[in-house]
């Protein structure tokens, strides 16, 4: 029998995600396809004898990057996208934006609401309280996880896309893996489901109903989160059964009068994080003739020494001045390093941002993390300062925004 396996692989992404294929390598090789948003690789196996085998290693080097599209302005979301547009249909037994009851709560939710961003803002708030998050052994539809009141990302997404639509939001399904260390040896644990809509004048945005867990992630998307493959749903349902976008495909051709059975075994591979800096600014309860302390803690999270790291503060300048930039010669898996930095307070500001900006080579070439924290100071502590009132500055401090980490991942399937 002739066989051949189609098999959904990453690609590049570069707006609402950030992801970068490094290297691609295959065994038996194939033919690279892209269709729409995906990638696959097909891969002629040719006769397959019985009692006979045959495996098939891919290995992907990817970069991913913390995507953050929360500073859009609101206002400049139109209240509509334009005819013919698309991703607004019902799916059945996937997305019934359609049903009665689906129908109705998408107006409930939007009512008094002509903008888009903040009716999806309310439609994701709603998902994320209302749903009770239970793993699923089978993937359910939008209108079962309304009725049902539990689901896991996938139910999470779907009910999600369902309002959407029944709103006029544009939405697909996005299905990727979310990285989590203790999980690097099973591929299928780390699946994960999310989505992206449609924003007039701003485009394509994700929302993560169910990462993390409880919060969620609302125009914004972590290097934890890899994407695998996009769909607008029109292929998702098979024989009634629901089927993200991503998995294998298998077709062969039974040679005639041959008592071969042919078994297609599928088996997951792993992901693993083989570089990655972390770095992370807090604020020293220390002050001395108005300069205020910062720590940055350098954290290798990754599986690979990196070296020649250089860590700089940036602050504005107007308000501050910053000590000079530092350098680590090599930091190992696992190792982190606490590096100190003194900042001059030259007036008061509110609201101020400060940014850790790290650069470091690896096997890879040369990427870069940050962490930025804002903080404020009142105009009493500058030019001069006391340890109270530095102390009650310190109450101002917003909390830091999330970790922008380049991330090179290695995903390996068999």
């Amino acid at each position: 029998m002739n066989v051949v396996a189609t098999i959904c692989i990453f690609k590049d992404w570069s707006d609402w995600a950030s992801q970068q294929v490094l290297a691609t390598d295959a065994s038996p090789s194939g033919e690279i396809l892209d269709a729409l948003d995906n990638r696959a690789l097909i891969v002629p196996l040719g006769t397959i004898q019985a009692g006979e085998s045959k495996t098939i290693v891919i290995t992907q080097v990817i970069k991913v990057d913390y995507v953050d599209r929360r500073p859009l302005d609101p206002t400049v979301v139109e209240n509509s996208v334009s005819p013919g547009f698309g991703y607004l249909s019902q799916i059945d037994r996937l997305w019934e934006s359609e049903a009665p009851e689906i129908k109705e709560k998408a107006l409930e939710l939007t009512a008094g609401e002509m903008n888009l961003y903040f009716k999806t803002e309310r439609i994701f708030d709603f998902v994320k309280s209302y749903l009770k998050y239970e793993r699923q052994v089978e993937e359910h539809s939008a209108l079962w996880a309304y009725n049902h009141h539990v689901g896991d990302c996938t139910e999470f997404t779907n009910l999600f896309i369902a309002l959407c639509r029944a709103a006029g939001i544009p939405a697909k399904f996005v299905a990727g893996y979310g990285y989590k260390p203790e999980l690097e040896g099973d591929l299928g644990g780390m699946r994960h489901a999310l989505a992206v809509v449609y924003l007039p004048k701003h485009g394509w945005t994700p929302v993560d109903l169910a990462w993390p867990l409880g919060v969620g992630s609302f125009c914004e998307l972590g290097t934890d989160r890899i994407i695998l493959a996009t769909s607008d749903g029109v292929n998702m349902v098979e024989d009634g059964n629901i089927r993200p976008p991503g998995g294998y495909r298998v077709s062969y051709k039974f040679i005639v009068d041959s008592p071969a059975h042919c078994q297609i075994i599928l088996k997951d591979g792993t992901i693993s994080r083989e570089v990655a800096v972390e770095p992370k600014i807090t604020p020293q309860p220390e002050l001395e003739d108005g300069t205020w302390r910062f720590s940055v803690l350098i954290r290798n999270t990754g599986r690979r020494t990196v070296t020649n790291v250089k860590v700089e503060l940036s602050a504005d300048v107007t308000h501050f001045e910053v000590s000079p930039a530092q350098s680590l010669k090599e930091l190992g898996p696992g190792a982190s390093q606490l590096i100190r930095f003194e900042v001059r307070i030259k007036e008061g500001v509110e609201k101020s941002t400060l940014k850790a900006h790290v650069t470091y080579d690896c096997d890879f070439g040369t990427l870069e993390a940050e962490d930025e924290i804002r903080v404020s100071v009142p105009p009493s502590m500058a030019p001069k300062d006391s340890w109270k009132e530095l102390k009650e500055a310190l109450i101002l401090i917003l909390p830091a925004a999330a970790v922008i980490v380049a991330t090179v991942l290695i995903i390996r399937r068999r």
